[in-house]
C-alpha cells in the first residue's frame, strides 16, 4: 500500500507541484508526512502559508484512509482547521489518525508540527471513500 501511496503522491498533477513530500510513517489507519520548509510553501514574513498548511492536512487525511486498504480513491467532505501558531522553520510534519471509517465516510484527526516538534494546526475532518 504505501508503494501505491507514493505513486499517487508523485503522479497527482497537484501534490507533484509540492517540492519534498515524503512519508515518514505509516500504519493501517495512520500516516506522517514531511516536507522541508522552503519558500514555495512560504508567505510574506518567511511564514508558512495557510493554504499550504490546509494542503498538507488534507493530504495527509486522504493518504491515511488509503491506508486502509481495499479503497479506489477518496474525496474530502470537511476539514476544520485551528491554526495555533505561525510554522517559521522546518521540517514540517503532519500526521493524520483514522478514527472511524465506515461504509461511506472516513474521519481523521490530523496535527501539523513545526522544526522544533511545536503543534502549529489542528484538523479533523470527513472523507467520501469509493470502495
Amino acid at each position: 500500500m504505501i508503494e501505491l501511496i507514493q505513486q499517487i503522491i508523485r503522479e497527482d498533477p497537484y501534490l507533484s507541484n509540492i517540492k519534498g513530500i515524503e512519508i515518514s510513517d505509516s500504519g493501517e489507519g495512520m500516516i506522517e508526512i514531511l516536507i522541508p520548509f522552503h519558500e514555495s510553501i512560504q508567505r510574506t514574513g518567511g511564514i508558512m502559508h495557510g493554504g499550504a498548511i490546509m494542503t498538507l492536512l488534507d493530504t495527509a487525511g486522504g493518504l491515511s484512509i488509503l491506508t486502509l486498504g481495499n479503497l479506489v480513491n477518496q474525496v474530502t467532505v470537511n476539514l476544520n482547521t485551528n491554526f495555533i501558531r505561525p510554522v517559521s522553520s522546518g521540517p514540517v510534519r503532519v500526521r493524520s489518525e483514522v478514527v472511524r471509517s465506515g461504509k461511506n465516510i472516513a474521519f481523521c484527526n490530523l496535527e501539523l508540527r513545526d522544526g522544533n516538534g511545536k503543534i502549529c494546526a489542528t484538523a479533523s475532518g470527513s472523507w467520501f471513500v469509493f470502495r
